[in-house]
């Protein structure tokens, strides 16, 4: 018999997986339009992180709140503005790395923002997890 330790990690992972899936999506769905906005002009990478940025933060919410964390017990308003919170961190981690990677240490504006995907994946899944969606 399953104890208790042992179901927590599988329904730990299988909510990281579920996590895994919506920020795939989100991501293609991310890269796309920064990338569509260095095609444009690659000096407008920041601008394109950051309009990619604002319109995948909502979808994610919607699909966080809904698929990988429906136990949380926090009301709608309530969970939105952690998210916010959680998100604005995630966005000046994911943004500060950028600037770093493609100004000081001269890394492709192309691959520079699916390395920041290693630190800030693990982030915002802790964040939110015991954070933003906390099942008390």
């Amino acid at each position: 018999m399953p104890t208790i330790d042992r179901i927590l990690i599988i329904r730990y992972i299988k909510q990281f997986l579920r996590f895994g899936i919506v920020g795939f999506f989100n991501t293609v769905f991310f890269l796309a339009i920064y990338y569509f906005f260095i095609w444009i002009n690659p000096d407008f990478y920041l601008l394109g992180s950051i309009s990619a940025f604002v319109i995948t933060v909502a979808i994610a919410y919607i699909l966080s709140r809904k698929f990988v964390f429906p136990d949380g017990r926090e009301t709608a308003g309530r969970s939105l503005i952690k998210a916010l919170i959680a998100y604005s961190f995630s966005f000046i981690l994911s943004n500060g790395l950028l600037v770093l990677q493609v100004e000081v240490i001269h890394v492709s504006r192309v691959l520079a923002p699916i390395l920041n995907l290693f630190v800030t994946v693990p982030v915002n899944f802790t964040i939110n997890k015991f954070w933003t969606y906390k099942a008390h």
